[in-house]
């Protein structure tokens, strides 16, 4: 009987976010016919989706790393040698900053054939501190030459990595993040008092504070609700701020939700004033729902977003421009119905099989290129 390959998956956090549920997506997907997956993790995870994963013959293991810390990444770094050391792994293919590093590392002094990282969103943006967005880019280009292969969930991604000296062009894969396209083919509610919606973990970068302030000014001009779904660390600072701006009654904080096709359902507009990004789940989600989305084209979106046919852009952290185009929205029946059925054609590109199936043939690539090369 072939022997199968043995991949590890190693990202910082295992969360409800979009880099945490493709790679939920990916480890679920592979064949356990051909592969042998284990899932690494730090200490921030989410237990069912980890019982989930368990549950699809996926081996589990937690490292003691922590988002941003330097002595808890060294420490780690040499458990994760040792693990990978044991363990005589095929392909290690890491997500996020952190793990990234780490992994990396750990598997070129185990000496892993086949290292892969994916880039689910630019590490080193205008809005991070220099001093951290230096480290950040010290950090890539040092690990840049223990990689085998990138793969970014965009283009435009690939070329803002390459503009800053790390990797080159055919070390790299553009793959984009899948969804389960059939979960959103749903039923729209009718509703009397419009409803926009943000989806995103309750963090810094994602925009709340301008959702919030759009909301402020709407509210004025008309009837609408404003729903904020998600969870993290700004929850109670996003609280503050509703109740010092007096709106209670129009601006609810959903929580962390496991029915978001439900919620889309309710949804008369998606809007997410994100500051970095990669290409987010949820666009595509709301895509594939017929929820007209509103967002700013930073990371990858303006590669899936194209203006005024797919969706909406406007500039970051601008609440006015932002209150415009919710208007705008609200307000131009027809206009929408064309940007919407445009999204709803678009969004069965971003299935999550084809996202599993390119990285099957990419592995299948690297082990062949690396086994013709001995």
């Amino acid at each position: 009987m072939k022997r199968k390959i043995k991949v590890l998956h190693f990202i910082t956090r295992f969360i409800r976010g979009g880099a945490d549920e493709n790679t939920m997506y990916t480890v679920l997907g592979l064949d356990k016919n051909i592969y042998d997956v284990t899932l690494a993790f730090g200490e921030n995870y989410n237990e069912e989706m980890v019982n989930i994963v368990k549950a699809s013959k996926v081996k589990t293991k937690i490292f003691p790393v922590k988002h941003f810390n330097i002595f808890s990444s060294l420490y780690s770094l040499l458990l994760v040698y040792d693990f990978i050391g044991k363990q005589r792994f095929d392909i290690v293919h890491t997500h996020s900053t952190e793990a990234g590093i780490i992994g990396r590392i750990a598997a070129r002094i185990a000496r892993v054939p086949v290292i892969i990282h994916t880039i689910h969103g630019v590490a080193f943006t205008p809005y991070r501190s220099k001093l951290l967005n230096y480290f950040i880019l010290f950090c890539e280009r040092f690990v840049d030459k223990y990689t085998t292969h990138f793969i970014s969930n965009s283009y435009l991604i690939t070329k803002e990595y390459l503009s800053k000296g790390i990797g080159d062009k055919n070390k790299f894969t553009t793959i984009y993040s899948g969804i389960d396209i059939a979960r959103f083919k749903i039923k729209k509610s009718k509703n009397k008092t419009p409803v926009i919606t943000i989806i995103a973990r309750l963090a810094k970068g994602k925009g709340h504070e301008y959702f919030i302030q759009a909301a402020e000014k709407i509210v004025k001009k008309r009837k609408a609700e404003f729903w904020i779904v998600g969870d993290g660390e700004l929850k109670e600072e996003i609280k503050e701020m509703i109740k010092e701006l007096k709106l209670e009654k129009y601006v609810k904080i959903i929580g962390e939700r496991e029915d978001i096709p439900q919620i889309l359902s309710q949804t008369d507009i998606f809007v997410l004033p994100t500051l970095w990004e990669g290409t987010p789940r949820t666009i595509f989600e709301a895509m594939a729902a017929g929820v007209p989305v509103i967002t700013t084209p930073v990371g990858g979106i303006p590669e899936i977003i194209k203006d005024n046919k797919i969706g909406f852009l406007v500039e970051p952290k601008n609440s006015e421009e932002l209150v415009h185009k919710i208007l705008f929205v609200l307000n131009d029946k027809n206009e929408i119905k064309i940007v919407i059925n445009n999204a709803k054609k678009e969004s069965k590109k971003y299935s999550y099989k084809k996202m599993v199936n390119d990285i099957d043939l990419l592995y299948q690539g690297l082990l062949k290129n690396k086994s013709n090369n001995k």
